[in-house]
């Protein structure tokens, strides 16, 4: 996951990330391959809608552009920025939406203001 967070954070390596990621594919582990994929598979992804463009040779500083991420860019929203809750408590939230009555049935958007709040269980505080 170190990897994939360096592509999301600097676009000029990604296409080398993605090539030492891909690496990790033919890895043994499941978990490891599945992380993978999406990693490679948002990073792609984020390559097709924001090229990177490196500057010219003759370029001086100030018309070099910094190598950060674009603002609607896929790869650095989801690599980069944090869940508002955790796996654990989001399953948890979701089983608890689902068994009431009558929200399966609703038109409004679920979104994670509209969850019920779970509390803590003894593996979460550990």
């Amino acid at each position: 996951s170190a990897l994939a967070k360096f592509a999301a954070s600097c676009p000029s390596l990604r296409p080398s990330i993605v090539t030492l990621l891909k690496r990790s594919l033919e890895d043994e582990d499941d978990e490891t391959r599945d992380r993978t994929t999406m990693y490679v598979t948002v990073v792609e992804e984020a390559m097709e809608k924001f090229p990177y463009v490196p500057p010219a040779e003759d370029a001086t500083p100030e018309e070099i552009r910094p190598d950060v991420p674009e603002e609607d860019d896929t790869a650095a929203f989801v690599l980069l920025g944090g869940m508002p809750i955790s796996f654990d408590k989001l399953q948890r939230s979701l089983q608890v939406y689902q068994s009431s009555p009558g929200t399966m049935e609703s038109t409004a958007p679920m979104t994670f203001s509209s969850l019920p709040v779970v509390e803590d269980s003894p593996e979460d505080t550990s």
